[in-house]
């Protein structure tokens, strides 16, 4: 071979490296667009990036496995589908399923029909997630990342939708330095407050009473919390479960379940923790 020719092969394979090296340089920047469009976009309100790297493709896997399971009530499958021990909030107290054992034997009383409306009903383009996870309905079930995937972490329940709340039953029992207190259900199923003062026992009637109240949940996932308020011409009484502290906030003290706070004219006037 000649040196001209040598001289050809090599400017050849110049050319040849130089053209691929641009292809790569304008192909680069479209993969990158796609990912980033098209990864962790899951919604409007939700990118799944703000918690996790998986991404939508792995997420739709498991919301098509749970509607699945969901429609036909089935705990062997939803058993791969949530996360051990699966915390459970609902108008008369929180409790766990710590296996799939338990989680079959409450199924009904876990998944309730509200709670399978939540999930089957849910529009895949109006999912809204935070730091907690991604929320079915108006927070009913809240999924978040899981070792293989994604998995249910929390279920709210509301004591209209399980169908196993007694007629009458506790609800919460609170104790602070002056009063004892307890929040149940009357036969209408409706919160009733009691209240003692200290040291007045309770065989007496009670101190304060109140009929009617409201009760709900705040916040969100491992850190939603049950809220009952109760008014009285110028008072509100507003009993709270533990939710979440950050960092700047200071944390309940040890043995603490809950909060009263109290309200005149729409000012509060005290706030004591609960035992």
């Amino acid at each position: 071979m000649t040196a001209q020719h040598r001289r050809a092969i090599v400017i050849i394979a110049g050319d040849y490296v130089k053209a691929n090296v641009l292809q790569l340089a304008l192909l680069l920047p479209m993969v990158a667009s796609v990912a980033i469009c098209q990864e962790t976009k899951l919604s409007d309100s939700c990118d799944l990036s703000i918690f996790t790297d998986r991404d939508t493709k792995s997420f739709l896997a498991f919301d098509k496995e749970l509607r699945a399971a969901i429609r036909k009530q089935d705990p062997v499958a939803m058993a791969f589908l949530v996360k051990f021990p699966l915390r459970v909030n609902s108008n008369t107290g929180k409790y766990s399923l710590d296996d799939p054992a338990a989680l079959e034997s409450h199924f009904q009383e876990v998944f309730p029909q509200a709670v399978r409306n939540a999930v089957l009903n849910q529009d895949p383009a109006q999912f809204m997630c935070r730091d907690q996870g991604v929320m079915y309905g108006n927070g009913e079930v809240w999924v978040n990342i899981a070792k293989f995937g994604f998995a249910i972490e929390v279920v709210n329940l509301e004591t209209s939708a399980s169908g196993k709340v007694p007629k009458r039953g506790i609800e919460f029992t609170c104790q602070t330095d002056r009063y004892r207190i307890v929040i149940d259900l009357d036969a209408s199923r409706v919160s009733r407050y009691r209240e003692w003062n200290r040291p007045h026992p309770l065989t007496d009637n009670p101190d304060l009473e109140f009929a009617k109240g409201k009760s709900s949940f705040e916040g969100a996932g491992l850190c939603s919390y049950p809220v009952w308020t109760f008014t009285n011409h110028q008072a509100a009484y507003r009993v709270e479960g533990l939710g979440c502290f950050g960092d700047a906030e200071p944390g309940p003290p040890k043995d603490a379940k809950g909060r009263l706070v109290i309200f005149l004219a729409g000012q509060e006037k005290s706030s004591e923790w609960c035992y």
